[in-house]
C-alpha cells in the first residue's frame, strides 16, 4: 500500500466502482488516472483540493488518513478514520514506568545515533571527505549512553550527536553555495531537511494508530504527535539521503529558490515535487525483504508489543 499524492486543484470523486478513486485536474489531464482504495495507504493533498461529496466518507471507512499541506510543504493537518486505541495498550502507556521509559529512550536514542553515523560514514567513503569529527561526535554520544540514567541526559546526548552530524551532512553536499548555519535557521538546506522530516512523521503517526498506540504518550518528545517524534528519530537518516542525493545529483538547485522567502516551514512547489517524490520511492523500497513503510509499521507494532509483555524492544535499525 502507497500513499497518493494531489497536487493544488485536483479533485478527488468516486468511481462508478465505489472501490476505486477518479482524480480529476483540469491542468493536468490526467481526468481517467484511477487508484484502487485497497491500495492506498494514506493521501497526501497540497493546496486546494476538491472532495465529492460522498469521498471522505469512503475513504474514513476504508481506513485512509487523508494528510493536508498547503502549496508551500506547510503541514496544516490530517483528517484521520477512528483507528481507536486500544484500552489494553493505552492502560500500558499511561502507567509505564520510569525505568522502562528510560529502556525504550535509551534503545531509540541509540539505534538513532547508530543510524546517523552509518550516513555519514557512507557519505565519508562515496565522497572521499574527511568526516571523523562527526564520526567521533556521534561515537561519543552512543558510548556516554549506558552512563546516563535519567531520560533528559539520554536525550541530550541524542541533539549533541546530531549537531556534529548534520555539520558532517552538510560537508557531504558536492555542489558550491550551499550552506548549513544550524538546524533553527532558515535555508534551502534546512527547509528541505524540515519538509521531508515532516512528511517523515505523518507516515509514522498513521503507523502508530494502526498498532492502537495513543500518540500523545510519548518518552522525550511532548505534544499531540509525541510518540510519533520519538519513533520518527531513527529513521531521520533516510529522508536525509534524500534531501542530500536531491543537491548532489542536480534534481534541486539554489535557483530554484530565487523567490523564496526563508522559513524553516515552507519550500519552493517544484523542490516540495522533486522531495515528495524521492521521499515515496524510500518509502517503497526494500529493507530487511521488506518495504520501509512496512518497517516503520512492524517497528509501531513492537513497541506496543512491549508495552503489553515486557522482555526486549529492538529499535529500527538497517543497512
Amino acid at each position: 500500500m502507497n500513499s497518493l499524492y494531489l497536487q493544488s486543484n485536483t479533485t478527488i470523486a468516486l468511481a462508478e466502482d465505489p472501490h476505486w478513486l477518479v482524480l480529476l485536474h483540469p491542468n493536468e489531464g490526467y481526468s481517467t488516472a484511477i487508484h484502487e482504495l485497497a491500495q492506498v495507504r494514506s493521501i497526501v493533498a497540497f493546496g486546494h483540493i476538491g472532495f465529492e461529496p460522498e469521498v471522505l466518507p469512503k475513504l474514513l471507512q476504508s481506513g485512509i488518513t487523508v494528510i493536508f499541506f498547503g502549496g508551500d510543504g506547510e503541514f496544516l493537518g490530517r483528517l484521520e478514520p477512528n483507528f481507536g486505541v486500544a484500552p489494553d495498550l493505552l492502560k500500558a502507556q499511561i502507567d509505564l514506568s520510569e525505568d522502562r521509559k528510560l529502556y525504550l529512550t535509551q534503545q531509540l536514542v541509540r539505534a538513532s545515533l547508530r543510524q546517523h553515523r552509518r550516513l555519514i560514514q557512507r557519505c565519508q567513503r562515496e565522497h572521499k571527505i574527511d568526516l571523523a569529527e562527526a564520526i567521533q561526535a556521534l561515537d561519543f554520544s552512543i558510548k556516554a549512553i549506558r552512563h546516563k540514567d535519567v531520560i533528559a541526559s539520554v536525550a541530550s546526548l541524542l541533539g549533541s550527536g546530531l549537531h556534529g552530524y548534520y555539520l558532517g551532512l552538510a560537508q557531504a553536499i558536492r555542489i558550491p553555495s550551499w550552506i548549513y548555519e544550524g538546524r533553527k535557521i532558515a535555508t534551502p538546506f534546512t527547509a528541505m531537511l524540515n519538509f521531508g522530516h515532516r512528511l517523515l512523521e505523518q507516515e509514522i503517526r498513521i503507523a502508530i494508530a494502526t498498532a492502537g498506540l495513543d500518540p500523545r504518550f510519548g518518552l522525550w518528545h511532548s505534544g499531540a504527535d509525541a510518540l510519533a517524534k520519538d519513533l520518527a528519530t531513527g529513521c531521520k537518516p533516510l529522508v536525509d539521503s534524500v534531501v542530500l542525493r536531491c543537491i548532489n545529483r542536480g534534481q534541486v538547485a539554489l535557483k530554484d529558490f530565487d523567490e523564496w522567502k526563508p522559513s524553516l516551514k515552507s519550500i519552493p512547489f517544484q523542490v516540495r515535487e522533486v522531495l515528495q517524490s524521492d521521499f515515496e520511492k524510500k518509502m517503497c523500497s526494500v529493507v530487511g525483504g521488506v518495504p520501509f513503510r512496512d518497517e516503520i509499521v512492524i517497528q509501531a507494532q513492537r513497541f506496543a508489543r512491549f508495552l503489553l509483555e515486557g522482555g526486549e524492544f529492538d529499535a529500527l535499525e538497517w543497512k
